[in-house]
């Protein structure tokens, strides 16, 4: 009997959602103050805490022989080695922190010193909104000083969504649940994620998890004008930020009652209150399409073709649309033939695991979550799905890094490691330990997204 009490009452906690919604029936809780100086100061202690071993791993790096001395061409610009002698003059100067530089990273710095003018259409698939802030510090600061600034940038935008994490979680454990306890708890696990580093590098991370944080936690306090505000940055600073338009909209709807069957029914939509209503959600929905069409239009302008950067991930980086189903077939058949190239097997793996992973936790946890994270981890990953490159043995590169943003999945794993405390140095720890000897291959140039 004790057995099936304890059995049934472990199902019952698992179905009950683990994070209640907020509504517009309860004013309260949306007006609900929430310890901001404490949070700020527990999200800082884990950001300087982080940057330090950050540094400290660079530094060990470098010692020890497992970072170059120096950047070259094929560790800055693999694919593009024409375009390093522009760069690599900017990167002497701070041959430490130039271990940081690869990639993406390297489009983002020029892009910010010269615009898109001089590179090729592919540049293109790189938003504007991270470039332009390097490009205003660097006409303070001078062109030499991109890296020291890029990271800078990187570093205070990150910052900025731990306090935003902190404050999210705060806001849904409520006052009854220790809400400093649940904002470390989310800071820790989403700093321990194992491509949590690329929030240090000179990457667009830090400002889209910053945008998203905040678009959510706006959107669930009702302050819908600071909501559409964030989700238009983000608009201008990935083009995945599209994931959020139909979590913004749920919420507005929900919060505003234009779900009501009953309400639309009886024609209460035809009132002029309600058409107001539904216009402002219109006009929340359209602040991340605004954002992206705002880029668009200036390329349109600019070069004659708005459709550049997504044209350019066909041709230049091998992208396809497929459906869903075809590609997770081909994911797990080749999760059974793996390539015979080691890392490209690791990779395979590693970005194709943490994503079916997720899925998988988004399907089963669809009743314990509010609606509008759900929709934004189907969108998210939908996205990653539905566009992969069959040419790559990774087959979905960069997964792993995109996921990064998953902030529903680091919701529920904070709510685990609640009520299982021995969680915590199993996953948090594990993922730390994982996330620092990724540094060591990201610093030597390896390829790890």
């Amino acid at each position: 009997m004790v057995t099936l009490h304890s059995l049934s009452r472990n199902v019952a906690d698992w179905l009950r959602p683990a994070i209640e919604p907020t509504s517009e029936k309860d004013p309260a809780h949306l007006r609900q103050p929430l310890p901001i100086r404490r949070i700020a100061a527990q999200a800082a202690g884990m950001w300087l805490a982080t940057r330090v071993a950050l540094l400290l791993i660079t530094l060990l790096a470098r010692a020890f022989g497992f970072a170059p001395l120096a950047p070259v061409p094929l560790s800055v610009f693999p694919a593009n080695p024409q375009y390093a002698p522009l760069l690599l003059p900017l990167l002497a100067p701070h041959p430490i922190l130039a271990s940081w530089v690869h990639w993406d990273a390297s489009w983002y710095l020029l892009i910010g010193i010269h615009g898109y003018d001089i590179f090729t259409a592919d540049s293109t698939g790189f938003f504007p909104m991270y470039p332009l802030q390097i490009r205003l510090l660097t006409l303070l600061f001078g062109n030499a000083a991109v890296l020291p600034v890029a990271l800078l940038l990187s570093n205070l935008a990150s910052l900025a969504a731990f306090i935003g994490l902190g404050l999210l979680a705060a806001h849904e454990a409520g006052p009854a649940r220790a809400p400093t306890n649940a904002s470390a708890r989310l800071i820790r696990v989403t700093a321990a994620y194992p491509f949590a580093f690329f929030l240090f590098a000179p990457f667009t991370e830090g400002f889209f998890l910053a945008c998203v944080v905040f678009s959510f936690l706006c959107a669930r306090r009702g302050h819908w004008r600071w909501a559409a505000a964030c989700a238009f940055l983000a608009g201008l600073t990935r083009p995945t930020a599209v994931a959020l338009v139909p979590a913004l909209a749920w919420e507005y709807g929900r919060q505003r009652g234009l779900w009501q069957r009953a309400a639309w029914r009886a024609g209460a939509w035809r009132t002029t209150d309600r058409l107001r209503t539904l216009a402002k959600g219109i006009a929340v929905a359209a602040a991340v399409p605004l954002g992206l069409g705002c880029y668009l239009l200036f390329l349109g302008l600019r070069y004659g073709d708005p459709m550049t950067p997504f044209t350019a991930q066909d041709l230049y980086h091998g992208h396809q649309n497929w459906p869903v189903w075809q590609t997770l077939a081909e994911l797990i058949g080749r999760f059974f033939s793996p390539p015979v190239w080691p890392p490209a097997a690791a990779l395979l793996y590693l970005d194709g695991g943490i994503l079916i992973i997720f899925l998988v936790i988004t399907l089963l946890n669809i009743r314990r979550l509010p609606l509008l994270y759900t929709l934004y981890m189907l969108a998210t990953l939908y996205l990653l799905l539905a566009t992969p490159i069959p040419h790559r043995k990774e087959f979905i590169p960069s997964a792993g890094r995109y996921l990064l943003m998953s902030v529903p999945i680091f919701l529920l794993f904070s709510r685990w490691i609640e009520r299982w405390p021995w969680l915590e140095m199993v996953l948090v720890g594990g993922c730390f330990m994982l996330q620092g000897l990724f540094v060591v291959f990201f610093l030597n140039g390896l390829w790890i997204e």
